[in-house]
Order: C-alpha cells, then structure tokens, then sequence
C-alpha cells in the first residue's frame, strides 16, 4: 500500500488531509450492549479506527487518485511479582486503502464530485509469556491468544461519494457518504462464526494539496 501511494505521489497532486466522522448514539448503544472486544484495540474499540482520522495520498492525471491511512493501537501489560514476571499484549495495525474518480476538473472556487471505493483489513497480534508457566498453561494460554487474535481481525470495504471544494492557496474542504461493510470470522476446533457488519456514516473532511506534476501546465 505504502509503495502504491510512493508512486502515486511521485507523478501526482501530493494531499494530506484529516477526515472526522462525529460520533453518535449508536456508539455509546454499542458499548452499552457490551459489543467492544474488551481489549481496546478493535475495530469498533475507539481507538484503530478513531473518528479522527489522518490521510494522505494523490490526485492523477486523468482525475484518479489514490489515498491511504494507517490505524494502530496496542495494549501492553507486564506485571512482576518477586523473580516472576508475566506479560501481555494485544494490538491492530489497520491500513485502508480509497480509489477516488473525481467526477470534473479540481478547479478553485468550483465544487468537485467524486466516488471512491474503500477497503481496509486489521492485522491482528496478541501473546500471553511467563517465566511461571509450565508447558501445558503456556499452550492454554498460546491458545487464548490465538482466539483474541481471530476476535480483533477482520477485513471490509465501502463505497463513498464525495464533494470537495477547493478554497484556494491549497486547501480545499468536502463532506462525504460512505456505505461500509467489516467482516470477522471466527474459527475454533469446534465451530465457525462469521459476523458482518454493514453500516452508512457521514464525514466531513479538511485537505492540503502540494503543488504536482497533475497541476502543471500542459506542454502545447
């Protein structure tokens, strides 16, 4: 993804931009119904995918642009009793990804439509070590981190249309409506779970554009 955006940068309209969904009810209904994974670094925890986000990316030529965002978070407790020490951790690294159309020239003082498709995936990690633990309780607890990392994994992806309007001097500010969906699937020796998750959320987003090859004047 990283490459991707390097390239992309590199013979475009460089941007920066923060993009900020405001909370709502349906947040706080989330952790009343005790929905959070309990670990705080999931995809709805509050924290991976905050509802301020940094993003950074290019516009092409050809009115295609390519954006991208990193999310992470990790726990880490380590507790020490006398020569004994035990410690934990559970983390996400979440990349997303947005392939923009702009639906007209980006000029100044003009607004610009545009549709992007959205894709994301969390990278999960999480371990339990101890020096006081024999073989058998490191396997259990080898175990239950394997479960917490199935529980903080999952992948999804989105449609999203939006307007910009280009204020001038480069910075240009928009809103957009994205339909999303995050699907997480839980595998044990026992059973299968997959859950999904399919939600709409409007944002309004802040932009800075350094001046690029996309901007600058065509040869005759």
């Amino acid at each position: 993804m990283m490459l991707a955006l390097f390239v992309a940068t590199a013979l475009a309209t460089p941007v920066f931009g923060v993009r900020y969904a405001p909370l709502g009810r349906g947040d706080l209904t989330w952790v009343a119904d005790e929905r959070t994974t309990g670990r705080a670094v999931g995809e709805f925890d509050g924290f991976v995918n905050p509802p301020l986000t940094a993003y950074a990316g290019a516009w092409t030529k050809g009115h295609v642009g390519v954006f991208g965002s990193l999310g992470v978070a990790r726990l880490t407790t380590s507790q020490w009793t006398g020569s004994t020490w035990r410690q934990r951790h559970w983390g996400v690294l979440r990349p997303e990804v947005d392939l923009r159309w702009s639906f007209g020239p980006r000029a100044e003082h003009v607004p610009t439509a545009w549709l992007a498709l959205r894709g994301h995936g969390d990278v999960p990690s999480a371990r339990d070590t101890s020096n006081a633990y024999d073989a058998d309780e490191q396997a259990a607890a080898d175990d239950a981190a394997r479960v917490d990392r199935l529980h903080l994994g999952g992948f999804g992806g989105g449609a999203v249309f939006g307007v910009d309007w280009r204020a001038g001097h480069g910075v240009a500010i928009g809103a957009s409506y994205a339909l999303g969906v995050h699907a997480g699937i839980l595998r044990t020796s026992e059973s299968n779970t997959t859950s999904t998750w399919v939600v709409s959320e409007a944002s309004v987003h802040v932009q800075f554009e350094l001046p690029g090859k996309a901007d600058a004047p065509q040869a005759p």
